[in-house]
């Protein structure tokens, strides 16, 4: 990163729901883990399926979807932000958003685009 990118101001907030994105997939991944062990146990014991658990995950489950919904639009208007911004990056919003349209339909590739995003807005930008 440059000394520049450090004092360049992108007049966008929009990598925030980018960056909810990988804590999403973070705590589906630890949700699902402690779910199937719920599941296994209560089954193993009780004989039939948790519905505790589901109060708990099906909330989360509903807000993890609208952030994977949200997700295209934010990539798409952060890009636009950084392009419009004077940094040496300029990356292409539609091109951005329809990856991350693609990433809705195959698990765990929205959160890598999403990783790589804020990888390359952090060395152009700066921040994240």
């Amino acid at each position: 990163m440059s000394e520049e990118a450090s004092e360049v101001r992108v007049d966008s907030r929009w990598w925030y729901w980018i960056g909810v994105l990988v804590v999403v997939t973070v705590v589906e991944i630890g949700l699902g883990v402690l779910l199937v062990g719920a599941v296994a146990a209560t089954l193993v014991s009780q004989g039939q399926p948790p519905t505790g658990a589901l109060v708990v995950a099906v909330p989360y489950l509903v807000f993890a979807l609208a952030v994977r919904v949200i997700f295209p639009l934010a990539v798409f208007r952060d890009a636009t932000a950084v392009r419009d911004a004077d940094v040496e990056w300029s990356p292409e919003p539609w091109n951005w958003a329809l990856v991350a349209v693609v990433g809705f339909f195959v698990p765990v590739f929205d959160t890598a685009v999403a990783l790589y995003y804020l990888y390359r807005r952090h060395r152009a930008v700066g921040v994240p």
